[in-house]
């Protein structure tokens, strides 16, 4: 069976609230086609690697869409909106998995991590492991790296981090400065 009929199976889609309140995440009941993790934010880029992120960027309040095999993680611009947006994206993820259609074009290459993004994550994840996750453990909470790749940091939040109406802050003001501290080239932080 080719992966494009593999993803016309029915799939169960639920939904997770993010730390970033503007974020909701729609995970997969089954691993979907893709490789790594790809984060779209213009229309155009999307168009040449992603025709699901392509269509969902098209959606009015839609800003970024980040798709991995497990979930896709949806941006949307105001808040008052989302509701109306969110049902859209539903429908049109639903639509393009009824249409066998792929996640990402052909031509895209996942590409491999560079020997530089390897040694920065294993630095990041050293300084969550000794100075971040001691902190957040102690308010109950946690954080668990995921990834790293092209000056950004992809995280989760857990235990109490993960409902903090404060998570946003402490991600952007706690961790990020934590680690810009000693890898200034780390630019972004997201919270899955």
């Amino acid at each position: 069976m080719s992966n494009d009929q593999e993803q016309s199976v029915n799939v169960d889609i639920s939904l997770q609230f993010c730390a970033n309140p503007y974020m909701l995440k729609y995970v997969f009941s089954i691993p979907l086609a893709v490789e790594g993790i790809h984060k779209y934010a213009e229309l155009e880029t999307a168009q040449q690697e992603s025709p699901l992120a392509a269509r969902l960027l098209e959606i009015d309040n839609v800003q970024e869409v980040l798709i991995t095999a497990g979930f896709i993680a949806v941006t949307y611009r105001e808040q008052q909106h989302m509701p109306k947006s969110h049902e859209k994206v539903i429908m049109a993820i639903k639509a393009h998995l009824e249409e066998g259609l792929p996640f990402m074009s052909p031509e895209v290459k996942t590409s491999s991590s560079s020997q530089e993004e390897e040694e920065t994550a294993g630095q990041i994840q050293k300084i969550i492991a000794e100075q971040i996750r001691p902190a957040l453990q102690q308010d109950g909470g946690d954080i668990e790296f995921v990834h790293y790749k092209d000056h950004t940091l992809f995280v989760t939040l857990q235990g109490a981090c993960s409902g903090c109406p404060h998570a946003m802050m402490t991600l952007q003001n706690g961790v990020l400065n934590r680690v810009q501290a000693e890898l200034p080239e780390v630019q972004e932080i997201i919270a899955l």
